[in-house]
């Protein structure tokens, strides 16, 4: 249990009310520790304090607090003094951010919200705040090798004490944004597609919004041979990593064997399968999907991508790449030239 909570519980069971000195204690925290928490719980309305003299006396709050209250809020929430130090702030942003409550306590807002995008000035709309002026923005920032998308409302605000304070409400539009994006994308590889009269032309267009949907290291196409296991065909970004591991698709492995029977793959280094993972690792990949390309009905090769760094799918990402394989699946169907190309590419491997 961290410090925060540990101070609740013992001023919980003692309604009465405690010194610094007696919950530093009871805690088995040194007093300066303790007074630092017991600051953090004050000013979040967890907790009152009564002055007695030159002594201090603590006592679970008797109110519902605000901090209890925006902790049911999906919104990210940040609450500054007027030096731009954090004092309130909810589970949403510990969802994003990382950590517990006392890391942040006091730590400059500089030094939290760093955008990646350099148009937006976010610092200079809260300097606005604290003159009374109330902002909206889009920010991008960079966590743990992903880039989220914030839309931030930043509002003038005034703690109970009287002093301005500046609350900024932060919505993660990242999805919306990676789905905006993705059907830019998907549209640019349909005219692509539309296009061009060759079945590289297609199978490319694909692989190169693989690619891009992932953001992975390669793309790849397999395709089905005259002796029924796969051959590569093609593939865009850091080639190597496919064409040094062909022998991950050797025939009758496991991936082989999901993509002849119609079914899409997704393998990583942090799944649960220790035989992938073993073999992942062999090929110095931490990643590696495959998705079924159809011709007439049947399975004619696989899109495939590969990466050394990233070590999972999400949900939007399979989805994102299974349509993408059953987009190029429809254009082999639909143009005579391709199938006639294609014919002609399986005949020769």
């Amino acid at each position: 249990m961290d410090g925060l909570n540990e101070i609740t519980e013992v001023l919980k069971n003692n309604p009465n009310g405690m010194s610094v000195r007696d919950i530093a204690k009871a805690v088995n925290m040194n007093r300066v520790t303790a007074a630092r928490y017991l600051d953090v719980l004050r000013i979040s309305g967890r907790i009152e304090m009564i002055p007695f003299g030159q002594a201090k006396v603590f006592y679970p709050s008797r109110k519902v607090p605000f901090f209890s209250l925006i902790d049911y809020l999906s919104d990210i929430v940040l609450i500054i003094d007027r030096r731009g130090k954090i004092r309130q702030l909810n589970i949403a942003f510990l969802q994003l951010f990382g950590g517990r409550h006392e890391d942040y306590y006091g730590l400059s807002v500089y030094e939290v919200l760093i955008p990646g995008d350099n148009d937006c000035d976010l610092f200079k709309s809260i300097d606005l705040a604290l003159r009374g002026k109330e902002t909206a923005e889009e920010i991008a920032i960079d966590r743990n090798d992903d880039r989220i998308h914030l839309k931030v409302k930043i509002y003038p605000s005034v703690f109970e004490s009287g002093e301005p304070s500046v609350s900024i409400i932060m919505t993660d539009i990242t999805g919306i944004m990676n789905a905006d994006e993705f059907i830019r994308v998907n549209t640019d590889m349909m005219r692509k597609i539309s296009s061009t009269g060759s079945i590289d032309g297609v199978l490319m267009a694909g692989a190169e919004t693989a690619l891009f949907a992932l953001k992975a290291g390669a793309a790849a196409v397999f395709i089905k041979n005259s002796r029924n296991d796969f051959s590569l065909n093609l593939c865009t970004g850091d080639d190597h990593l496919f064409r040094d591991n062909l022998a991950i698709f050797r025939n009758k492995c496991d991936i082989c064997e999901r993509i002849a029977g119609g079914m899409s793959s997704f393998y990583s280094k942090s799944g649960s399968d220790e035989t992938i993972v073993n073999v992942l690792e062999s090929y110095g990949l931490s990643s590696l999907s495959a998705n079924p390309l159809f011709r007439n009905g049947e399975v004619a090769g696989f899109l495939a991508t590969a990466s050394s760094g990233k070590e999972e799918f999400t949900g939007r990402e399979m989805n994102e790449l299974e349509l993408i394989s059953y987009q190029i699946s429809g254009a082999l169907e639909k143009s005579l030239l391709c199938l006639e190309d294609l014919t002609e590419k399986i005949n020769c491997l």
